[in-house]
């Protein structure tokens, strides 16, 4: 039986060896996730180094498959990102909504649809696509913040691993779990750990001042590359080393002048808004769920901080 193996940098040497999980994996669709970055604009324009989607959407479904999610749900979040766009969420910036950053949520469904090859590889192994048009029924794939899912998760920890927090990585793969249909914590020391971390990339790296002036600058690149004709909104459906060189080979002042800054770090700030992303893990206590929130103060404190600033 063919399978796919991967060493991941958050969970270890993990197989796949369900056939219609191996079948996506090597789906162009899929495949091509492993040009579009996790952080939105690429390393080369960057202030902290990321990683791909491609490694996002497998540990997706790693994550999933370890704490007993179907192979259905395995296989939303396989495919939970093919529709992100070239620059990923920094699309939202240029034609989307800034706030929910949900332009990709939006087209997925009909990106799958029309793709040449994942429809065929669901009915083959008798999926029904229709099951894929929203991902709010796969409750441990995703959920509306503040709560864990796998996408959240597992994005988090892969900073975390890149960040070097390698033991905080193991002890929460360790110790997360799903109960009641919802992602949680064994304990509430882990839950707490993971919660403050979440909260610091927050507040230091996704909606820091560096990140936000990132976005706006590269959005207003493609935007005067849109406008002027050096690029169509089609080149988007590529990966970003193919935008990249299209804006690299422009001879447009305000785009040189951009991606200049953007390379050599000295980026203009800009206030702006960027989306909240934030938890408040549930626990397991005494056979229960529990939210953190609830009873931790000191959590709830910096919780509401955050909240409120937004």
């Amino acid at each position: 039986m063919k399978s796919f193996t991967i060493e991941d940098r958050v969970y270890g040497t993990c197989s796949f060896s369900e056939p219609v999980l191996v079948e996506l994996v090597e789906s162009e669709a899929v495949q091509r996730l492993k040009g579009i970055a996790q952080f939105g604009v690429p390393d080369i324009w960057y202030h902290k180094k990321g990683f791909f989607r491609f490694e996002h959407d497998v540990g997706v479904a790693i994550l999933l498959a370890k704490i007993g999610a179907t192979t259905e749900e395995q296989v939303a979040g396989l495919f939970h990102d093919v529709s992100h766009t070239a620059f990923s969420h920094v699309v939202d910036y240029v034609i989307g909504n800034v706030i929910d950053e949900n332009f990709q949520d939006k087209i997925l469904f009909d990106f799958i649809c029309s793709d040449r090859q994942i429809p065929l590889i669901l009915e083959k192994h008798g999926f029904d696509i229709k099951n894929f048009e929203t991902m709010d029924r796969f409750t441990l794939l995703e959920r509306p913040e503040p709560e864990l899912c796998a996408d959240r998760v597992d994005y988090a920890l892969r900073e975390l691993a890149i960040d070097g927090e390698t033991e905080v990585v193991k002890m929460c793969t360790n110790d997360i779990t799903a109960k009641d249909g919802r992602m949680c914590f064994k304990s509430k020391n882990v839950a707490k750990i993971f919660g403050e971390k979440f909260l610091n990339l927050q507040t230091t790296h996704w909606a820091g001042w560096e990140a936000v002036s990132r976005y706006y600058n590269l959005a207003e690149a493609l935007k005067e590359a849109l406008n002027t004709g050096i690029i169509s909104f089609d080149d988007f459906r590529k990966d970003d080393t193919y935008l990249v060189k299209k804006l690299q080979a422009s001879s447009n002042p305000k785009i040189k002048k951009i991606i200049d800054m953007l390379l050599n770090g000295n980026v203009t700030a800009i206030e702006g808004q960027k989306k909240l992303r934030y938890t408040d893990p549930y626990y397991i206590e005494n056979g229960k769920l529990m939210k953190l929130s609830e009873n931790d103060e000191e959590f709830n404190e910096k919780l509401l901080e955050i909240t409120k600033k937004s």
